[in-house]
């Protein structure tokens, strides 16, 4: 997501964000963000279940549901889907006005020759990443979409309710989106980019080029031994 979003803003504002987004702050919020995607979710599980004493006039105990703790992971959950419901319309009114941007930058790419065109040609690819990365990402968190509603419409569609199978049912479809987001990420900065392209395909090149000229060195040193001592002596 991190890096989905600074490529739309590098198309939107180019010069500014230039300055200040460098590769260090960009490092700092990605481990910051990646960090809390951790850290969060181990400290809302820590209390999910509590000791509970069941029997009198023994000293035993057993794991029981904390309602009151899943009561607050349930806020926090809303409160999260509620905002991301909100990027979302955002992202989608962002896709309409690069895809209206993307439009002009192939009319100026036709319309003109020589440099002009190289020029909006190379924005009008850039733009279509961008394009292709939000929808990507639109499409992938429809479910997180859907768990809004059906929250707000269903009360009981939470994680101590009536429907709290269905509901976890639901939440493992929305990480399967997300995972697919970043998944598909690389494949569209595959497919689009060609910059990305050879940077990814450089790792293989040079592990294939170095197998050639060690088979290159191996097949040598064979036939120096198939000439024999004798043509090695001549030599």
């Amino acid at each position: 997501m991190v890096i989905a979003l600074v490529r739309c803003l590098c198309v939107v504002k180019p010069l500014s964000f230039k300055n200040l987004a460098t590769p260090r702050r960009q490092v700092a919020v990605i481990v910051l963000l990646s960090g809390g995607a951790l850290v969060i979710p181990v400290l809302m599980q820590s209390q999910f279940f509590s000791l509970n004493g069941y029997e009198k006039f023994v000293n035993r105990s057993a794991l029981t549901f904390n309602k009151k703790h899943t009561a607050k992971i349930d806020i926090f959950i809303n409160l999260f889907l509620y905002g991301f419901v909100s990027v979302i319309t955002v992202s989608m009114c962002f896709l309409i006005f690069t895809v209206t941007k993307s439009s002009k930058f192939q009319s100026l790419a036709t319309g003109k020759g020589g440099k002009s065109a190289k020029a909006a040609n190379k924005e009008a690819q850039l733009i279509k990443t961008v394009i292709i990365i939000l929808a990507i990402f639109l499409c992938c968190n429809i479910p997180v979409s859907g768990e809004a509603i059906m929250r707000q419409a269903i009360p009981g569609f939470s994680l101590y309710g009536p429907y709290k199978y269905e509901a976890n049912v639901w939440r493992m479809v929305v990480d399967i989106g997300l995972n697919l987001n970043v998944s598909l990420n690389v494949v569209a900065y595959y497919t689009t980019n060609s910059a990305y392209r050879k940077l990814t395909e450089a790792p293989a090149l040079r592990a294939r080029s170095g197998r050639r000229g060690l088979q290159g060195r191996v097949s040598g040193m064979a036939e120096e031994l198939k000439k024999g001592p004798v043509a090695n002596h001549v030599l």
